[in-house]
């Protein structure tokens, strides 16, 4: 019997495919990489998840855990069995009391946080994408969001998982405590993984009470000058969320989501959360501080919908190239200008944009693949290493960031193999991913 007779009698018929639409549908995710996989199947269970693993690892064929391909760095891109776990999709146990909820990869960060509403609490890391985005791929990538400045990123949120291994062994980690000094924290290694070390099959998320106000403050700059001021003014009121967005997202919000501006340099847009109070008290502390104030409107909206509005600006594409930088806080506002002078000077436009609350910073560079454009980002993933930074904050490293590990990690990068290599001898959990 071949391997493709053999998953089918793992998941059924209905859950496997060679369809050549199929197959088309999911060799890209949102990065500009593309390659065929050799099926899809859409397991149900652990069980199945495991029998396919187990049989993938015995034939010695490469598999790809996928969510809902929303990552813009080819982390789920191969020529490989696809295994779409967005069917497990199950909300398995809510525990108001102790605040947590167990959960299957497929589930929907904002489907998970309406289901959760009626308890009054939420799960919250959010990511642009959180209206389609699977809380396996979270765990996958330890995603963050908006809301990163207060609230931290996915790991912080994981008590317990349930994993498949790659040779089918399901293990359990972590427990229902909210603290344990008991041997290492394999949560934490699976936790950002991308996919290469295992198969997430549950996982057990921490909750938060759904704070009583939200309190929106968002104003135009007349220049980058003023960031650091903006910075060092809004970080004294712990704000909840801290964004920017740049001039050519300022002009394309204006033209396309009807934002009402004349003029600027940029958009900040903060939130504070909490007692009604407080909230108040702070955006009243920061409102007529710093140039025209906007109507808070949607301005979380327009921000979350702000890199397909991209496409809109140019009729050159926006490509996602080092869109993802991170660099300490106080240093962002000098990462912003330096980011537009090094693709500028290489013949390029780029809307930066991001969490200045962080120091996470996105980007989208108007243009073709080009070799100016490859040695622009090499210069920028260059400065934000040695700002002390990282290459990829949230989105993870797939296959776009690879070649960068060993500048970022150094011999580090050789104990990383290591692990994979303990956990994966075969090499056969996403490979050409990460590492």
């Amino acid at each position: 019997m071949g391997i493709f007779e053999e998953l089918k009698e793992i998941v059924g018929e209905e859950n496997f495919s060679r369809r050549e639409e199929e197959l088309l549908a999911y060799s890209r995710d949102s990065s500009f990489f593309q390659e065929t996989p050799i099926c899809v199947v859409r397991p149900r269970t652990c069980d199945e998840v495991a029998g396919i693993v187990r049989l993938a690892s015995e034939k010695r064929v490469p598999i790809i855990p996928r969510g809902a391909g929303t990552n813009p760095c080819g982390e789920v891109v191969g020529k490989a069995i696809v295994l779409d776990l967005s069917g497990m999709n199950r909300i398995i146990e809510v525990n108001e009391r102790d605040m947590y909820a167990v959960v299957e990869p497929g589930v929907v960060r904002d489907e998970l946080n309406r289901a959760l509403e009626r308890y009054g609490l939420f799960f919250p890391p959010d990511p642009a994408s959180s209206r389609v985005a699977t809380i396996g791929g979270m765990l996958a990538n330890n995603s963050s969001g908006l809301h990163a400045v207060k609230y931290g990123t996915t790991q912080d949120y994981v008590l317990a998982l349930e994993v498949v291994l790659p040779g089918g062994e399901v293990i359990e980690t972590g427990t229902l405590a909210r603290k344990s000094s008991s041997g290492y924290s394999l949560c934490r290694l699976f936790v950002g993984s991308e996919g290469t070390l295992g198969v997430i099959t549950r996982a057990t998320l921490r909750l938060l009470p759904i704070p009583e106000h939200r309190e929106t403050v968002a104003f135009t700059i007349d220049s980058l000058d003023e960031l650091k001021g903006v910075q060092e003014a809004v970080m004294a009121l712990l704000p909840a969320a801290f964004e920017f967005m740049d001039e050519i997202c300022l002009r394309v919000l204006a033209e396309k989501k009807g934002l009402k501006v004349e003029g600027g340099s940029g958009i900040i847009a903060v939130e504070f959360d909490g007692v009604r109070g407080e909230a108040e008290a702070c955006a009243e502390r920061l409102r007529g501080r710093f140039g025209e104030e906007l109507g808070a409107g949607d301005i979380w909206e327009m921000r979350k919908t702000l890199v397909p509005s991209l496409a809109s600006y140019s009729d050159k594409s926006p490509l996602a190239v080092t869109e993802d930088i991170g660099v300490p806080v106080s240093k962002a506002p000098d990462a912003i200008r330096r980011v537009k002078e090094i693709y500028g000077e290489a013949g390029f436009e780029v809307a930066v944009y991001g969490h200045l609350g962080d120091g996470n910073l996105h980007m989208r560079v108007f243009g073709e693949p080009a070799p100016e454009l490859e040695h622009a980002a090499d210069e920028v993933y260059a400065y934000v290493i040695d700002a002390g930074g990282t290459i990829s904050s949230e989105h993870g490293i797939g296959r776009l960031r690879r070649r960068y590990m060993e500048a970022q990690h150094g011999p580090a990068l050789e104990l990383m193999k290591r692990i994979k290599q303990a956990l994966d001898p075969m090499g056969i959990m996403n490979p050409g991913c990460m590492l």
